[in-house]
């Protein structure tokens, strides 16, 4: 039971530790399944979504420089998987 400050505080620290484990141990699964080309564009992306979900959901303001990091990944990404299509539709 969660009565008091530390308690409360103890209760949202473990359901945390158990989410993330279970998130990590899902994610690693899944991405044992896949082509290593899709896993790593997949595992990229994470950090944008969930900076998303943040500015969404907790209102949260972005500073510059995480505007500028998710711009660079979401570019890259653009980049490697034009890369891929190019390479395959040369073959």
């Amino acid at each position: 039971r969660c009565n008091g400050r530390r308690d409360v505080w103890a209760c949202w620290l473990g359901i945390g530790i158990l989410v993330y484990a279970c998130a990590q141990g899902l994610i690693a699964r899944w991405l044992g399944r896949v082509p290593a080309n899709l896993a790593l564009g997949s595992s990229l992306i994470q950090p944008d979504v969930t900076t998303t979900w943040d500015v969404i959901i907790v209102r949260q303001p972005l500073a510059t420089w995480q505007v500028v990091g998710a711009l660079v990944v979401m570019m890259g990404l653009f980049l490697a998987i034009r890369g891929q299509l190019g390479r395959s539709d040369r073959k």
